[in-house]
């Protein structure tokens, strides 16, 4: 892939909303570009838009107004089907409330994005699939595990190996450590950087300035338009970062 040309450009993007007799734009006029391979951190205040902004960028919502280009194809005038094809083929999303079945294993949920392709890919194909990418987020003794036996670090690893499990171009991750201690946070976000250190675009929206540390560019939206947009030449390593905390001291049993 070509990492000159953007693996994304929008251009004028608009997103109103109408309540009451009275319009609300959560968007006003949004034009950037992404490059392939970036990792970029999208901030703002609640209510900002960012997450509006995330969710036209992954084709589950559509613009009221402007042209949304992914990987040189304009999106804008596809139809629902066309968007969810886009999104099976090119797209991971992880989010903050990790969105996995309930009772049911980790294997399960991470095999579920294969099952919409049918035929293509065999039972045994699909096992081994699902074991390489638990094993990529350090799960492999996990596959078994009903979520609900899962903690929460390691519900967000089965829902990033979800993402992953057909090698997507972008990982779209809303606030993926929002339910999640510091060191877990980090050990995340190290998966996450480690996923774009091998090619992968990721397009983070984080209100935590030490989360947003770690991406290449940061663009910062206020009021649905952006604020500033930012290269981050140093982006810290979360690896790094999770070294320097304190062990934890686990208390001793009362004698």
């Amino acid at each position: 892939m070509d990492t000159d040309k953007p693996i994304i450009e929008v251009k004028d993007i608009w997103k109103t909303f109408q309540s009451g007799g009275t319009t609300f734009s959560a968007l006003r006029g949004i034009d950037l570009s992404i490059k392939a391979n970036e990792m970029l951190a999208i901030m703002g205040a609640s209510g900002s838009g960012k997450s509006t902004f995330m969710n036209m960028l992954g084709c589950l919502d559509r613009p009221t107004k402007g042209q949304y280009i992914f990987n040189g194809v304009d999106t804008t005038p596809k139809s629902n089907t066309d968007l969810a094809l886009i999104r099976r083929d090119f797209f991971g999303f992880v989010f903050q409330s990790y969105n996995l079945l309930p009772r049911t294993t980790a294997f399960e949920n991470v095999e579920l994005p294969l099952l919409y392709f049918g035929f293509k890919y065999g039972r045994s194909q699909r096992q081994d699939m699902v074991m390489a990418a638990l094993k990529q987020v350090g799960l492999e003794d996990k596959v078994h595990n009903l979520t609900n036996e899962l903690s929460g670090g390691q519900q967000q690893r089965v829902a990033i190996a979800r993402a992953i499990i057909n090698n997507p171009k972008i990982i779209f991750a809303d606030e993926p450590t929002g339910n999640l201690d510091t060191r877990t946070s980090f050990d995340i976000m190290a998966i996450i950087q480690g996923l774009n250190e091998k090619g992968t675009t990721v397009v983070l929206v984080t209100h935590e300035n030490d989360i947003a540390d770690f991406a290449k560019r940061k663009v910062v939206f206020r009021d649905g338009q952006i604020l500033s947009d930012n290269i981050n030449e140093h982006p810290k390593s979360a690896a790094e970062e999770r070294k320097k905390l304190p062990e934890l001291i686990e208390p001793t049993a009362a004698t």
